[in-house]
């Protein structure tokens, strides 16, 4: 069972779980509840008028509660319900919270990047893709390239304006259109609701519509996103910032090009063919084999 907060109109990640075979429940009772989180208003209230009571089903084994708004009351709370069940908490975003170095010994965390792994003691695992999205990703791949090509990246600007500019007028010099599409947090709370958040669905198509992705972090050392994975799965070359992606298992110098680290040209690393990815060292990210690596003791990186 993953928990996670998916209560927008448009859900972003629910409907790709659930299709991929996991159970989806939200941390909040309701949108109201959500919004009021946010809030300092939130301290007026008891913690379990603004959650959900996480029901699980007798074939739930696990409970994976993804970081995004869990608190230690929850995870306490989790517990108590469920003494029995094996409770992870998933960093699917940086680990800065120190607090859940208190959590209860039941509670196991998990993250993503070796570093923080590291650096905070917890147990790694990879990044995932869908896999409800893996045999669209089949079929699009096995379609001609087109020669005409687009560059896309979205994601929350975090910093980048300046080195996505500087990056778009490199990509239109080599005859590439760029598709850079930023989305900009609001500057007051609640945020969650009041946030232009591009439909999964809608990025899916767009990267579709693209040959090449753009994968900027602000921290070069952070663990992978999600746009590597889209890139990996339907067949995408990739220009990304993050100086460790020449460790992982699915690099090939023909797809992705590392700024600031290459002796090539980009108009020569464009004119390279695309080189597809052993689709054993692809399938290892998709969702159902992530959640087979919480079941191994000794769990590979």
């Amino acid at each position: 069972m993953i928990v996670y907060d998916d209560l927008r109109p448009a859900p972003l990640f629910k409907p790709f779980f659930e299709a991929s075979g996991v159970r989806h429940v939200n941390h909040f009772r309701n949108v109201f509840t959500m919004l009021l989180f946010e809030t300092r208003a939130r301290k007026k209230f008891s913690p379990q008028f603004l959650y959900k009571n996480p029901k699980c089903e007798p074939t739930d084994d696990m409970i994976i509660v993804f970081d995004t708004h869990t608190t230690l009351y929850y995870l306490d709370w989790l517990c108590n319900l469920y003494p029995d069940k094996r409770i992870i908490l998933w960093f699917w975003n940086p680990a800065r919270a120190t607090s859940f170095t208190r959590a209860k010994p039941q509670i196991e965390k998990w993250c993503y990047s070796e570093k923080e792994a590291l650096e905070w003691g917890m147990r790694c695992n990879t990044q995932f893709f869908f896999d409800c999205l893996a045999q669209e990703a089949a079929t699009h791949t096995a379609l001609p390239r087109p020669k005409v090509q687009k560059a896309l990246f979205i994601g929350r600007e975090k910093g980048r304006t300046a080195q996505l500019e500087q990056l778009k007028t490199e990509l239109e010099e080599a005859g590439i259109e760029a598709d850079f599409r930023l989305i900009q947090r609001p500057k007051i709370r609640p945020r969650t609701w009041l946030e232009k958040v591009i439909p999964y669905r809608e990025v899916i198509d767009a990267v579709k519509d693209s040959q090449i992705l753009i994968d900027l972090y602000a921290d070069p050392t952070a663990g992978l996103s999600l746009r590597a994975m889209e890139a990996m799965f339907f067949g995408k070359k990739m220009i990304t910032n993050r100086s460790l992606m020449r460790n992982e298992d699915f690099y090939d110098r023909r797809n992705i090009f590392i700024l600031g680290e290459e002796e090539r040209t980009l108009k020569e690393f464009l004119e390279e063919p695309y080189a597809p990815p052993d689709p054993a060292v692809r399938d290892r990210y998709l969702l159902s084999n992530w959640l087979k690596r919480f079941q191994i003791k000794e769990p590979e990186t």
